[in-house]
C-alpha cells in the first residue's frame, strides 16, 4: 500500500557549522577503483565525502588563502569528477583539483561577474562551463584545460587559463538557474525577472570566436 510506505533516513553527514547551499554528486572512475562522492558547499567552505562510507575524504575553506572570499553558492563537477568549480558571492569561480584524497588544490580563479554567482554548469558535450548570477547576464567559458591531463602543462605554464567565450545578456532580474538541452545547443535560464530564455550557444561562441579571429 502506497499510504504505508516512509521514507528513513539512512545516515547523517555531519561537518558543516553554517548553512549548506549546495550539493553536488558525482560517480568517477580512477586508476583502480570507481569512487562515489559527494561535495557539500556553503558559508564555511566545501567538504568531499565517500558516499558509500559516510566518511570526509577531504575540505577546504577560509583558512586556505586561496579560497573565496564569501561563502560559495554553487558548484560543478567536470571531467567526471576530475575537476570542481565553485561560484561564491564574492563574484569569482574557484577551479579545484578533485582528483587526490589530501589537500584540495585551486588550479585558477575566473573573473568576470561583478555580482555574486549563482549556478554554475559544465557541458561534457562541448567542454564548456556556463556560469550566471546577479548581475543579470551568463558568462560561457572555454573549459578543455580543466581536465587531469592539463595538470602538467598548467604547472609549466601560468598563462592557460579559461577563456571567456561570450557573454549572454537579456534577463532583468538575478539569473538564479540553468540547464543544458540535448547535445549542449540550447541553453535554458530562469531569472528572477519571471521568465525562462533558450540561448543558442552555438551562435552565441561562433560570433564571440569570428571577433577574436578579426582582432
Amino acid at each position: 500500500n502506497e499510504k504505508d510506505q516512509t521514507f528513513v533516513r539512512e545516515s547523517t553527514l555531519r561537518g558543516h557549522k553554517k548553512p549548506v547551499h549546495a550539493l553536488q554528486f558525482c560517480v568517477s572512475s580512477g586508476k583502480s577503483a570507481t569512487s562515489k562522492r559527494i561535495v557539500s558547499a556553503g558559508g564555511d567552505g566545501l567538504i568531499f565525502w565517500n558516499v558509500e562510507s559516510g566518511d570526509e575524504v577531504s575540505r577546504v575553506g577560509f583558512e586556505n588563502s586561496e579560497f573565496h572570499n564569501d561563502a560559495v553558492e554553487c558548484g560543478c563537477w567536470t571531467h567526471q569528477g576530475e575537476t570542481f568549480v565553485t561560484g561564491g558571492r564574492d563574484s569569482d569561480l574557484k577551479v579545484w583539483d578533485s582528483t587526490g584524497t589530501a589537500r584540495v588544490k585551486c588550479l585558477e580563479t575566473i573573473f568576470g561577474h561583478k555580482a555574486p554567482i549563482l549556478d554554475v554548469k559544465f557541458s561534457t558535450k562541448k567542454e564548456i562551463l556556463v556560469s550566471c548570477g546577479r548581475d543579470s547576464v551568463i558568462k560561457i567559458w572555454r573549459a578543455h584545460t580543466l581536465a587531469e591531463s592539463w595538470r602538467d602543462r598548467r604547472a609549466d605554464d601560468s598563462g592557460i587559463k579559461c577563456a571567456l567565450l561570450g557573454t549572454m545578456s537579456g534577463h532583468r532580474g538575478d539569473v538564479t538557474t540553468m540547464a543544458f538541452g540535448p547535445m549542449s545547443r540550447f541553453l535554458y535560464s530562469g531569472a528572477r525577472d519571471n521568465t525562462m530564455m533558450i540561448w543558442d550557444l552555438e551562435k552565441c561562441i561562433r560570433v564571440r570566436e569570428m571577433h577574436d579571429k578579426n582582432a
